[in-house]
């Protein structure tokens, strides 16, 4: 009896932004026979200075995971931006992209979707309107590490920074979901995540030093140096970081 002919696997693009919604959707993406991860993939605007999750720290992440990082810069007009990035996607090979959106922001349709169709590229959302104490369960049951590295203060006080998403956390959100609405993942904006460690990390990231921050509404983490660290190895390479 002959074997199946193997089904060629759909090269794919992360939409990277370093927390642990994009580090998640790419768990279950790789996880996909159908897909073959190709890249990260981050859309930023010119001198961008991300205070939630640094680029500096995506750089580090994809050195972690071993894969590509690319940044690509987004100008106004943005639609414009938007779909000649997607079609250079397109044109270098990519079939798929994967992204780590929940649900709806402010009623508005999905945005990459949208952009996306006219150049047939299929969205892989495994996280798309999914229960959101049942995506911080995943989180915790596939062993990620992941920690809050922005709140608005309206909404989480600044003692939640650097606090690691773990059971723990996972009461004190649900907790604070029904006493005073607060999205238990953040899709609200009340908290931003860095991804430190994952099952598809091939070194983990430690923050050795890092202050906290006010800008606006917004306390962050100022990250001051990290580590990545040989999950094999007890001796960390370090990388200061001017963020």
């Amino acid at each position: 009896m002959r074997g199946q002919e193997p089904v060629a696997r759909r090269a794919a693009a992360v939409l990277w932004t370093g927390g642990k919604d994009s580090a998640l959707a790419l768990h279950l993406a790789a996880h996909r026979a159908r897909y073959r991860i190709d890249r990260l993939v981050t859309f930023a605007p010119p001198r961008a200075r991300f205070r939630a999750h640094p680029l500096e720290v995506m750089k580090l992440q994809a050195r972690a995971l071993a894969l590509p990082h690319r940044t690509i810069v987004i100008r106004k007009p943005f639609r414009a931006s938007y779909a000649r990035a997607l079609g250079q996607l397109q044109a270098e090979g990519i079939e798929t992209l994967v992204t780590g959106d929940i649900d709806q922001v402010g009623g508005a349709p999905n945005w990459i979707a949208e952009l996306a169709r006219p150049f047939d590229l299929e969205i892989f959302a495994p996280l798309w309107q999914r229960s959101r104490t049942g995506i911080l369960r995943a989180l915790i049951r596939s062993r990620f590490e992941t920690i809050v590295s922005c709140v608005d203060d309206s909404k989480l006080g600044p003692e939640w920074l650097g606090r690691r998403l773990d059971p723990e956390a996972l009461r004190d959100l649900r907790g604070l979901s029904r006493s005073a609405g607060v999205d238990p993942a953040g899709e609200q904006g009340e908290y931003h995540t860095i991804t430190l460690d994952a099952p598809m990390f091939r070194k983990r990231l430690i923050v050795r030093s890092w202050t906290p921050s006010r800008s606006g509404p917004w306390s962050y983490m100022r990250i001051r140096e990290l580590a990545l660290v040989d999950k094999r190895s007890p001796r960390p390479g370090r990388a200061r970081l001017g963020v």
